[in-house]
């Protein structure tokens, strides 16, 4: 894509205006999926997290990268996505959706083989016969907060505060992917310029807004 002046002034004025923007005013958070690395997957992130603070609830949108899709965990527990909360209680996890249209439900504790035990599971109920889900999955909890995310699992090789199980197309082969806890789960301002250079400040708003209203009603 060529970039005319009056596109690079305007992506200029959009990284200062970020940069200029205090991380408090910042109502998303974006976790990246890059342990473990996978050879046959190249070079991570691999999948990501969107959390977004609407009012009092938080929306929650997985989005797989490239060739590979979210997929019913290895283990045979149908569990297609695992989390960790804290002060969340399973009735106000609800409007879980995909592309396919399967019919969803939370489990607890939700278990993951390699990252272990979490304190929800997203599992898969009905029309569940193809275990591969898709490239995107989405899903609200009322009542809830940032913070309330900000744990680790127990038993795992590593922890981990997020997991999923992916597979890429034409292979045969499950793999298990986490995001890692860290200290500050916030990109920093100057971490969404770069972001959003390499993306396109255009298409990657855009595509975060259509993703998430296929999916996911309103929150309220």
């Amino acid at each position: 894509m060529t970039l005319t002046a009056r596109s690079i002034a305007a992506l200029i004025a959009t990284a200062i205006a970020l940069v200029a923007t205090p991380a408090s005013a910042i109502d998303e958070r974006i976790y990246f999926f890059n342990t473990p690395r996978v050879e046959a997957f190249g070079d991570p992130p691999y999948a990501a997290v969107t959390l977004s603070q609407d009012g009092t609830s938080v929306g929650f949108l997985i989005e797989v990268y490239d060739n590979l899709n979210l997929r019913l965990n290895a283990g045979g527990s149908n569990a297609v996505f695992f989390f960790n909360a804290t002060g969340v209680a399973a009735s106000d996890i609800g409007n879980i959706v995909d592309k396919a249209d399967r019919n969803f439900g939370v489990v607890q504790p939700g278990v993951n083989s390699s990252f272990g035990q979490f304190t929800y599971g997203i599992v898969c109920i009905s029309r569940c016969t193809n275990p591969v889900v898709g490239d995107l999955l989405a899903f609200t909890v009322a009542n809830a907060t940032f913070a309330d995310f900000e744990v680790e699992s127990k038993g795992g090789s590593p922890n981990a505060q997020f997991a999923v199980d992916v597979f890429q197309s034409g292979s045969a082969s499950t793999v298990p992917l986490a995001v890692i806890l860290v200290a500050t789960p916030v990109p920093e301002p100057s971490t969404y310029v770069l972001l959003l250079f390499g993306l396109g400040v255009t298409g990657f708003v855009a595509h975060r807004r259509k993703a998430f209203a296929r999916l996911t009603p309103r929150l309220r």
